[in-house]
C-alpha cells in the first residue's frame, strides 16, 4: 500500500534554550524594577483588538500589588502599546503571563530580553499552572495558580537570597531536576482595587474617542462551585466560592467608570450565591454607579427571575450564558450538570427581563455529530440569539489527572492556533475539517445579515445592533478560520472512515506523535 504523505508538523514553533545554572543568578539581588507583559495573539478572538480591548483582570492585579509592595512596576499590555525594550531590558525582574495561545509570543520576548538582560524571568497563568515544564523552557521560575501572594513571596526570596523552594506555588528547575513546591492555599482575601495605569500607555489609549473601545474586567468573586470537565477554574482556583468584599467591589467599579461604562465581570459565576449577588447589585444601585455590565451565569438562573430583575436594574446588560452544547450527551459527558431544556427555559427568562444572552458553545465533543451541530443552529436562532461565541474543543488540560483528549488525539500546528476558534483535535464522529466547517457555518447562519433585517422590521433595534457588531468581528475571524481547514484536511488524510468515523489505533502511529507529545504537554 502508498504511503500516505504527511504534512511538516513543525511551523512557527520558537525554541529558546533554558538558562544554565551558571546564566541563573542565584545569589540575593535587590530587585526594584519590575516589568511585566500580557503577551499579544497572533490570531483575533471574539473581540478583535482594532474594535475592542480588554486587559485581562490577572496580570493588572499583579502589578498593582507589587507597586503597592514598594516596586517600580511597568506593564506592557500588547494589544494596548507596544513594548518599550529599554524599559524591558533594564528591569530587575520580568514576569509574562502565558495562555496557550501566546506560548509562541512568550518565546520571542524571552528570546530578545535574554540577549541584554540576565534579570529573573517568572511566568505565570493557565497554561504555566498545567504545564509547568513547557514554559520553564523560557522562564526561570513559574507561578502557578493564584499568584496574589506567591510574586511577593518569590521577589523577596530572589532579593534576600532566600531558597525559592521555599516559596510555596513555584516551579523550577535546580541542579537538573524541577523542583516544584506545595500549593499555596487559596487567597483568602482578594481586596485589592486594581490601579489600570499600571498599564504603560493605558491613559492616552482609554480616552482616545476614534479607536478601540476599552472593555475594563472586574472580579467580585473566585472559583466556582460545579466541576466541568473542560473547565480550569478549579486547577486555578481550587475548589469552592470565595467572595470579595462588596466595598472593594464598589471602589474598583467606581475607578474603572472613570474610563468608560463598559465592564465584563470575569466571576466564573456571577450568581452562585444568588443572596450575596444580589446585595452587590442593591449597592450598585444605592452607590448610583452606571455600569454596563457583562456577567457569566449558568442555566439555573432561570430559577431567579427576582434576581434577573435586579441584574437588570443595576446595569447588567449581557448574560454571558454557559450553554456549553446543546447535545444532551455531549453535556452528561463533560458532566455540565444541566439539559438542554434548562437551557431554553434560561434564555427564554432572560430575555424576558430584558437583558441580551450570549450563548457560549463548546464544539468537537466525542458525543458530538454533524446532525447534532445541526440541530444546535436550528435551536440558536430559534431562541433569537444575537450573540455568540463558539471554542472548539481543546481538552489538553487534565480534569483530575486525566485529559480530556488523548495526546495521540491532540493537533498541534502551532501554540498561536490555540485561542480557541481553531479544530486542535481529532474528533470521533466528523474529520476535524468537518467540525471546522461546521463551527464556520454555525457563526454565519445564526448572525446572518437576514436576521438583523428581521430584528429591525420587529422593533428589536437593539437585537439587530449586537448581531450586527457581533458579525462584523467574527469577519476579522472568519478568514483565518477558513483557510486552517486546508491544513485539517491533510492532517486528516487517511484517519477516518468514508463516514468519517475516526481509525483510533492509526493515531498511534502517528509519524509526527513523539513530536507532539514533546511540544504540546
Amino acid at each position: 500500500m502508498e504511503k500516505v504523505k504527511r504534512p511538516a508538523r513543525r511551523s512557527a514553533v520558537v525554541f529558546v534554550a533554558p538558562r544554565t545554572e551558571e546564566q541563573r543568578v542565584t545569589q540575593a539581588r535587590p530587585i526594584r524594577k519590575v516589568c511585566l507583559v500580557q503577551p499579544g495573539q497572533r490570531f483575533a478572538n471574539v473581540l478583535p483588538k482594532e474594535l475592542r480591548a480588554m486587559p485581562r483582570y490577572g496580570v493588572p492585579l499583579i502589578a498593582t500589588i507589587l507597586r503597592r509592595h514598594g516596586y517600580d512596576v511597568t506593564l506592557f499590555v500588547e494589544e494596548i502599546h507596544p513594548i518599550d525594550w529599554d524599559i524591558m531590558e533594564s528591569a530587575d525582574m520580568i514576569g509574562i503571563h502565558a495562555l496557550a495561545c501566546n506560548v509562541g509570543r512568550l518565546g520571542e520576548i524571552v528570546e530578545r530580553v535574554r540577549r541584554k538582560s540576565r534579570a529573573p524571568i517568572i511566568v505565570g497563568g493557565t497554561h504555566g499552572t498545567y504545564f509547568p515544564e513547557s514554559v520553564l523552557k523560557y522562564g526561570d521560575y513559574v507561578v502557578r495558580q493564584e499568584g496574589d501572594e506567591t510574586i511577593v513571596d518569590l521577589l523577596d526570596a530572589l532579593s534576600t537570597g532566600r531558597n525559592p523552594a521555599t516559596v510555596a506555588g513555584v516551579t523550577f528547575h535546580r541542579d537538573g531536576a524541577t523542583v516544584a513546591t506545595p500549593d499555596r492555599p487559596p487567597a483568602s482575601r482578594f481586596d485589592t482595587v486594581v490601579e489600570l495605569d499600571t498599564i504603560y500607555g493605558w491613559e492616552e489609549f482609554a480616552r482616545k474617542t476614534d479607536g478601540p473601545v476599552p472593555i475594563m474586567a472586574l472580579q467580585t468573586t473566585r472559583g466556582c462551585p460545579y466541576g466541568c470537565r473542560f473547565c480550569p477554574v478549579t486547577a486555578m482556583f481550587g475548589r469552592g466560592y470565595r467572595k470579595r468584599s462588596p466595598e472593594s467591589v464598589i471602589a474598583d467599579l467606581r475607578d474603572k467608570l472613570r474610563y468608560g461604562r463598559n465592564i465584563m465581570v470575569v466571576d466564573n459565576l456571577f450568581d452562585a450565591d444568588p443572596d450575596h449577588t444580589a446585595d452587590l447589585l442593591r449597592l450598585i444601585m444605592k452607590e448610583g454607579l452606571k455600569a454596563s455590565l457583562n456577567v457569566f451565569c449558568r442555566s439555573s438562573i432561570r430559577e431567579r427571575p427576582d434576581l434577573l430583575k435586579l441584574m437588570r436594574r443595576a446595569g447588567v446588560r449581557t448574560i454571558i450564558l454557559g450553554v456549553e452544547s446543546l447535545n444532551q450527551e455531549s453535556l452528561d459527558g463533560a458532566d455540565k450538570g444541566q439539559c438542554v431544556e434548562e437551557v431554553e427555559e434560561a434564555v427564554a427568562a432572560i430575555q424576558k427581563h430584558g437583558i441580551s444572552v450570549l450563548a457560549s458553545l463548546i464544539m468537537g465533543f466525542d458525543s458530538d455529530t454533524t446532525e447534532s451541530l445541526g440541530e444546535t443552529r436550528r435551536l440558536l436562532q430559534k431562541w433569537e440569539i444575537s450573540q455568540l461565541t463558539i471554542f472548539a474543543l481543546w481538552g489538553s488540560y487534565p480534569h483530575q489527572g486525566h485529559r480530556m483528549i488523548p495526546i495521540e488525539r491532540v493537533i498541534f500546528k502551532d501554540w498561536s492556533y490555540l485561542n480557541g476558534n481553531f479544530v486542535t483535535h481529532f474528533p470521533l464522529r466528523m474529520k476535524p475539517s468537518t467540525l471546522q466547517r461546521e463551527i464556520i457555518r454555525t457563526y454565519d447562519e445564526v448572525l446572518s445579515h437576514d436576521h438583523s433585517a428581521r430584528d429591525d422590521a420587529q422593533g428589536r433595534f437593539r437585537s439587530a445592533e449586537t448581531r450586527r457588531f457581533f458579525w462584523k468581528s467574527w469577519q476579522f475571524i472568519r478568514p483565518e478560520m477558513i483557510e486552517y481547514i486546508s491544513y485539517l484536511e491533510e492532517v486528516e488524510r487517511g484517519y477516518y472512515t468514508a463516514n468519517q468515523e475516526l481509525q483510533t489505533e492509526k493515531l498511534k502511529d502517528r509519524p509526527d506523535l513523539q513530536f507532539i507529545i514533546e511540544t504540546a504537554r
